[in-house]
């Protein structure tokens, strides 16, 4: 998940390290900084919030889940894929594997938009200057 989020990250609000993915988003109180990163020996996330209110944390921790597909059961989702000839032996090489979410609705259309038919990093370029002329990110 980690090299997909490197991939596409804006350097404008995103920083995606070996360890740790960080951003700073718009909040109902103002704006926060979060991180999130890996939990040494267990199968966890760890979420730090720097700024905002507390009123803003259950929304700011459900856009987290989202983006990290942690309401995702993959033991479920495993044993419904291992039926599959094709799907099993996959499955099987990458056990736990998550689909990358977005931050919210509207950042995952500019995102879609903006990297049609151009280059990744023509895309977090146009990605930059939007975010710097008319940008905050929300959380919904």
């Amino acid at each position: 998940m980690s090299a997909f989020l490197a991939g596409g990250r804006s350097a404008a609000f995103e920083s995606v390290t070996a360890g740790a993915y960080a951003r700073t988003v718009r909040t109902a109180s103002g704006h926060a900084f979060l991180q999130v990163k890996p939990v040494a020996g267990a199968d966890a996330l760890e979420l730090k919030i720097r700024g905002g209110e507390s009123a803003d944390l259950l929304s700011l921790s459900s856009c987290v889940r989202r983006m990290f597909d942690l309401s995702a059961d993959p033991a479920r989702i495993a044993v419904a894929l291992q039926r599959d000839p094709r799907l099993g032996a996959l499955v099987t090489r990458r056990p736990g594997l998550r689909i990358p979410g977005t931050w919210d609705p509207f950042e995952s259309g500019v995102r879609a938009i903006v990297g049609q038919q151009i280059s990744v990093a023509a895309g977090r370029t146009l990605l930059a200057r939007l975010v710097e002329r008319a940008g905050q990110t929300d959380c919904r």
